[in-house]
């Protein structure tokens, strides 16, 4: 018996009588349609979405672009940046060693000048003590006063400006030290002799540590580039 709408000899699909057969290979014809996961129908694109999707997809890609470009362009930027100022650090830094390495040489020759005044002085003292049995009794002579005093005031200006805390300390004390003996006027030769002595191993001790000092600028510099 025939059934209506199930026919086959004039090519209905007996599964899915509105889908004609494909009599060269057995299957279902292509269509445009397009079927989701469970065989569902998917709605087509409309023509306005086709005519859009390239003008989009162009935007997309220029902005893109334009990002990339945005951050290589910053990250350059920055780098510069940091260049420069790794330079200027670089600058600073040859300043500082420059004035520091100047300074303590102009102060370790101050020291020297104000050791040698201190020296003078306590030998004349320590002359007239031996006379007058008593240490400073009388004026020194214009000239070793002068030398005194015009080195003692270079030490009193340079100190101060020392960059490092402890070598500032350092030679401070040893200043002072060295203003004892010239200030102990008419006291016990023994007294003054102990206190010539400290001085003068606080004043050695001082210029070893400023020759330290200069001894680690120079070691630590950095080298020309023609060099390294």
């Amino acid at each position: 018996m025939t059934v209506p709408g199930r026919r086959t000899t004039t090519g209905y699909n007996l599964a899915s009588p509105s889908q004609p057969l494909d009599h060269t290979a057995g299957t279902r014809k292509p269509t445009t349609a397009s079927f989701n996961r469970v065989g569902r129908m998917l709605p087509a694109m409309p023509a306005w979405f086709n005519a859009v999707w390239p003008i989009v997809t162009f935007a997309l890609g220029l902005a893109s672009t334009h990002f990339t470009s945005f951050i290589t362009e910053k990250r350059q930027i920055a780098r510069e940046a940091k260049a420069r100022q790794a330079e200027r650090d670089k600058v600073l830094v040859e300043r500082r060693e420059t004035f520091e390495l100047d300074h303590l040489e102009r102060l370790n020759e101050a020291l020297h000048k104000l050791g040698r005044a201190v020296s003078r002085a306590h030998f004349v003292d320590t002359m007239t003590g031996r006379q007058t049995g008593e240490y400073a009794s009388t004026q020194l002579p214009d000239e070793d006063s002068n030398a005194y005093l015009e080195a003692n005031r270079d030490v009193y200006m340079l100190r101060n400006l020392i960059l490092d805390d402890a070598l500032r300390t350092h030679v401070a004390h040893a200043h002072e030290l060295l203003n004892v003996p010239i200030n102990m006027r008419r006291s016990n030769l023994g007294a003054a002799e102990d206190a010539y002595y400290q001085a003068v191993f606080a004043l050695d001790d001082a210029q070893s540590a400023i020759a330290q000092r200069i001894r680690r600028i120079y070691m630590t510099a950095t080298l020309p580039e023609s060099i390294t």
